[in-house]
This record gives C-alpha cells, structure tokens and sequence, in this order.
C-alpha cells in the first residue's frame, strides 16, 4: 500500500456537503499472479454494497471512515459537522472536545481515548521484544514505590502484566479493590500507569518512542500523545493513522517489509491475557470469546459482536471510535465521530458489521 495520501473522491465537496462519499476507486481487486483476471473481478467488493456502508456511516453521527481490503482502501469519506441531532447535547459537546483542527489534508484529528490502550500495547510488546520490559516484574521495579494509592503489600505485588491484562485489583482511584490476578476490572486509569513504565524501562517519553518505533516505520501523519486537564495521556491521531496501525496488525507485526513487531508479539496482543475475561488480549478486545465482560462491566453470554467473525479483534474508545482488523476477510474499517447512538447500544456498529461480513469478497 503506498504510504503516500491517495486523493479522495471529490474530498472538498465532501467536507463542504457534509457528506460521505467512496475512495478514488470503488472496487478493487486482488493480485492474481496467474493472470485470471476473472478470478479478480470475483474477488472485487460490490460498489452497491459500498454504497450502503456509505450510506450507514452517513447516518451514525460518523466524521470518518476507511474501510481497507486487502490493504488498499475500498471505501472513506469525512465531514467535518455529523448530524448529531439525535444525540443529547451532553453526548455531542462531549465528542466536539476531543476534536482537533482537521489535517491540511482534510483528515479529521481526535482524541481516541480508549483507543490509546491498544497502541500503548504495541510500544509494551516491542519493549518486551527488545528485553527492556518484564511482564512478569512488579512495577515498583520501574515506578519505585507510591505509584498507586494502594497499601504497600499489594502494591508490591501487582506486575506489569496485571497492568496489561486488568488484573491489577486497583479501584478507579487506584487504591486496592482486591488481590491483583483475581478479578477482571475495565480500568482505564490503572492501565494508563503503563505511559510512565514505558518512559522509566526505556528512556525515552511516550512521544519519543511512539515515532520510534511506530510513526517512522508506518510513516503516520498524525499520533500526538496530550496531557489532558486531569494529567492523563490523550492520543490524537486520523482514520487514516488508525488504518497504518491495523494494516501492520493485519500484517502480523510486518509493514511493507519492515517488521515493526514479532509475529509472536502480535499473537500475544490478540489472545486472552487471564481467564477472567477472555474477551480482553493485551490491550485489545476479542471477538469470538464468550462470556466476555464489558467495559462497563457487565457480563455477556455472546461474543463482543456477534454479527462479525469470530477472529476479529478491535481498538476501541469513547464515542465508538475504533479500528477494526478482520483477518479471515482482510479487512480493517477505521470509524471516528461521536457516539453511534448511546453510550453502550451497539445496534448500529452490530449492524455495520453484519454488513461488512456479508458483503466481503472471499
């Protein structure tokens, strides 16, 4: 895939209507290397079903989309005002914070907020590779002692590998819920204490090492890490971006030739750190693993999606911003905006990918 911007399809007519529209080509065919160019056409995604994935994404509040096959891109549009009138005015102010200024290109940038805990895997599992990082060392090892407002006992035992797999027994205030390795908790500011491991075993700061080994390599326009007012990390980047990070994914840690992770690494990523939940990996979520708790913490007898296939895996956040890689169908969709509808209804994304599985070429 060329790293450089392919042109949208008419990209400022889009951004002037508000409205989504495919890539430069509607279809596209797969590499036949014995030239049975009926064989391509077979494999080529039908424009009207493109047509009806534009047409969802138009009306779920979407302010960018890729939808990637076989690593080139098939289908994306932006706009820079979703109709958000569906929305509580609390749901839409709270998405136009996280938006920054779009690309001189046109590409919107937000904060991805859940997002972040996938690509903070990637820089994990690579300094692991690199032998900097032990999941299996406490993380007083890299932090000292007083990192978490937990009793010292339990603070001394939790490993950086609890911190991966949410097993840490840490509360939301990061003071001990229970013992670290015997519950599943969906804990966002237990798992951000990861952004001061990685800086203290590597010596280099989240941005720093973040262009290392992730930007230069995948040639990313935009993956920008921000304090937030509350002194997290946020990280801002564009669907295009997010479409690198799964076609290095999707690619199991090869881009273009160059290996940015192990394929083992990426195998340990996409498979069930702990047995409480397994439809967490290491930073990413599963499909296909049953029960699985929510973020919210619910336990759900079905998969995470059940209307995708069992082998995809996702990057998800806040207002249903995510990248999806699908590698029984080579596909990676890349979604930003606001909420699809509410908070915790995934009627739309499940119908979204209903579609996507449907239509695929095989």
């Amino acid at each position: 895939m060329n790293r450089t911007l392919r042109p949208l399809f008419a990209l400022s007519l889009l951004l002037l209507l508000g409205t989504f529209g495919c890539g430069g080509e509607s279809t596209v065919t797969a590499p036949d290397p014995d030239g049975d160019e009926e064989e391509d056409e077979e494999l080529a995604w039908d424009p009207l079903a493109l047509i009806e994935i534009r047409t969802l994404m138009d009306t779920t509040h979407t302010s960018g989309f890729v939808l990637y096959f076989r690593n080139e891109i098939v289908a994306e549009g932006y706009t820079e005002e979703p109709d958000l009138f569906t929305l509580p005015d609390s749901l839409k102010e709270a998405w136009q914070a996280t938006r920054r200024t779009a690309t001189q290109t046109g590409f919107p940038v937000e904060d991805v907020a859940g997002v972040d805990l996938s690509v903070t895997a990637l820089l994990v599992g690579r300094a692991v590779e690199d032998g900097l990082l032990d999941l299996a060392a406490p993380v007083n090892d890299y932090l000292g002692a007083g990192w978490s407002a937990a009793d010292a006992a339990t603070e001394a035992s939790i490993t950086v590998g609890h911190l991966v797999a949410m097993t840490s027994g840490l509360d939301l205030d990061l003071r001990r819920d229970a013992a670290p390795g015997t519950v599943w908790r969906y804990n966002e500011p237990a798992y951000r204490v990861l952004h001061r491991v990685i800086p203290a075993a590597t010596g280099f700061d989240m941005q720093s090492i973040t262009n290392i080994w992730l930007g230069e390599t995948l040639g990313l326009e935009v993956a920008e890490w921000e304090a937030r007012q509350d002194g997290s990390l946020a990280f801002y980047t564009t669907p295009r971006d997010l479409g690198l990070i799964g076609t290095m994914m999707l690619g199991r840690g090869d881009f273009e030739g160059d290996r940015v992770l192990q394929s083992t690494t990426v195998s340990s990523l996409v498979t069930p750190s702990q047995a409480l939940n397994p439809g967490w990996g290491r930073g990413w979520w599963l499909n296909g693993r049953k029960p699985v708790i929510r973020a919210d913490g619910e336990e759900d007898d079905r998969w995470l999606f059940p209307t995708a296939p069992d082998d995809m895996y996702l990057a998800i956040g806040d207002h249903d911003r995510f990248v999806a890689v699908i590698p029984s169908r080579d596909v990676i969709l890349v979604r930003f905006g606001a909420w699809v509808r509410e908070p915790d209804d995934a009627r739309a994304l499940e119908e979204l990918f209903t579609l996507i599985t449907q239509t695929a070429p095989r």
